[in-house]
């Protein structure tokens, strides 16, 4: 059978009928219109004695001179022992691979690049429930931690960075209590965020807070009096209302 019997005006003019039809252009290369009127290349080859078929595109998107080009590609396969399926099997398989590998480097990306606030907001939704739904936890934190450290991916943030960022409250400030309140509340997000992912991945080196130690962020003299625990907004208040006589 003669090559480039189809011409780009018969592409497009093919008309569907009520059965598929296969236009021979040649070379093992059809146009397969179907009743639906969608409109697509096939070539039709013998391997081994076995007579399979390929699909090479709509042809909406390939063209007659890409179709004939990609036809003669695979009949070059054929002829040097390759089946055309096995191998677009295998190019499907590792564009697959490439995919996947892609898609999984974003999501490392994405999980290196985590922030404290991304660590705060994930705890404060699910990590902890207050009688107020946490308005004055995320006050405190949106004031005296998150303005400093909320940007910086949890992975890179030291205990001293937690340790300044408290000191500026319980020293520079005179805040004590406060400072010291601040303090257990960190500690409690990072043990609740160390056990779960992706912050247990971020945190492979342990609990930052917890090399801070409270006589490091309160003033010279003064004396711990919160008993680590959860605090209820009503504590928080009042030691918020005891700074402020000081």
């Amino acid at each position: 059978m003669a090559l480039h019997q189809l011409t780009d005006r018969a592409v497009k003019t093919a008309k569907p009928t009520d059965k598929e039809r296969l236009i021979a252009d040649g070379g093992g290369l059809f146009l397969r219109v179907l009743p639906t009127g969608f409109k697509s290349w096939l070539l039709v080859y013998s391997f081994h004695g076995k007579r399979s078929k390929l699909a090479l595109g709509s042809a909406t998107d390939v063209s007659l001179a890409v179709a004939r080009d990609t036809a003669a590609q695979e009949r070059a396969r054929i002829a040097a022992g390759a089946d055309p399926r096995v191998a677009l099997m295998e190019r499907e398989a590792e564009q697959t691979a490439q995919r996947e590998a892609l898609i999984a480097a974003e999501i490392l990306r994405k999980r290196e690049a985590a922030t404290l606030q991304d660590m705060f907001d994930a705890w404060i939704t699910n990590g902890v429930q207050r009688a107020d739904d946490n308005a004055e936890l995320r006050r405190t934190f949106e004031k005296d931690i998150l303005p400093k450290l909320g940007k910086q991916p949890v992975r890179g943030i030291t205990d001293t960075e937690l340790r300044d960022a408290l000191r500026k409250v319980g020293r520079l400030r005179k805040r004590g209590r406060t400072a010291e309140r601040m303090l257990i509340e960190v500690r409690q997000m990072y043990r609740w965020a160390i056990k779960r992912q992706p912050w247990k991945a971020l945190l492979t080196d342990g609990n930052p807070a917890e090399l801070v130690e409270t006589k490091q962020v309160v003033p010279t003299g003064y004396e711990p009096v919160i008993r680590e625990r959860i605090l209820q907004p009503a504590e928080i208040r009042e030691l918020r209302e005891a700074d402020h006589l000081h």
